[in-house]
């Protein structure tokens, strides 16, 4: 959204990259371009202003869905993955990180409360952790780590991996 992982990436690795960066936030877009421009004479860097669902991942190697499918209706990430799929390079990797839900209530409510914690010792104040949680409810739609594993393998990556889980927070490499 702002560019932080195109950042990373351009500030990493030592060969040149042509990457795309999508929101569908020109506000978000324009904080991008600021961390972004820096990489202007070394990378080809390009910033669009769309939904997910609208990019062409033709050619594309590596894609990378940070915390986006979350906030896609729930019968309609399918079809994104099966898109980028379909599109992307054969033994081309996504990367995706998303918000899991525990299917056993007890965990769940264990994990929230540690993460609700977290943010407060952050310096979030509870009435602010509670406006955000409010906010999201219903337009944040998590999955379990099986039901999103199992979507992955559905939509045919046959390497699904996952690489990073700190609380309720996880990440996977999926490899066409």
């Amino acid at each position: 959204s702002t560019g932080t992982t195109l950042n990373s990436l351009c500030e990493k690795l030592p060969f040149t990259l042509s990457i795309k960066g999508v929101d569908f936030s020109q506000a978000m877009l324009d904080r991008a371009q600021e961390k972004l421009n820096k990489w202007s004479g070394q990378h080809t860097i390009t910033l669009l202003c769309q939904n997910a669902d609208q990019v062409n991942y033709q050619n594309s190697s590596v894609v990378i869905l940070n915390f986006i499918l979350q906030f896609i209706d729930v019968k309609e990430r399918a079809q994104l993955l099966r898109k980028i799929y379909r599109e992307m390079n054969k033994g081309g990797m996504l990367f995706v990180s998303e918000k899991i839900r525990f299917p056993q209530a007890q965990m769940q409510e264990t994990v929230t409360k540690l993460y609700e914690a977290f943010k407060a010792s952050s310096g979030y104040c509870r009435t602010e952790i509670a406006k955000k949680k409010e906010s999201l409810d219903n337009v944040l739609v998590s999955l379990t780590r099986h039901e999103q594993e199992q979507m992955f393998k559905d939509v045919g990556f046959f390497c699904v991996e996952p690489v990073l889980q700190w609380h309720n927070f996880m990440s996977w490499v999926l490899i066409k």
